[in-house]
């Protein structure tokens, strides 16, 4: 299953028993978060910490999607398509 679509259903799973935020603000405050941590990692170059934090990112991003009502792996396909 490629990493996007598995992420869309774990973000599912987890939301269904529970562990889930409680609106579309708290999740974009968990994607700035991630944001920030991402970009104090980038100037350190360090490939194996900048990766981990660019998927917490992407994870939270999925879940961002979740919580609008987007499929994210539709909504990429789209997008790369019109690029």
């Amino acid at each position: 299953m490629p990493a996007l679509l598995r992420a869309h259903k774990v973000s599912e799973r987890a939301a269904g028993n529970g562990f889930d935020w409680d609106d579309m603000d708290g999740v974009l405050e968990k994607t700035k978060e991630e944001w920030f941590e991402f970009l104090e990692e980038l100037p350190l170059n360090k490939a194996d910490r900048l990766g981990l934090e660019f998927g917490d990112l992407l994870f939270t991003l999925v879940n961002v999607a979740r919580f609008a009502r987007i499929h994210p792996e539709m909504a990429l396909r789209e997008a790369t398509l019109k690029f």
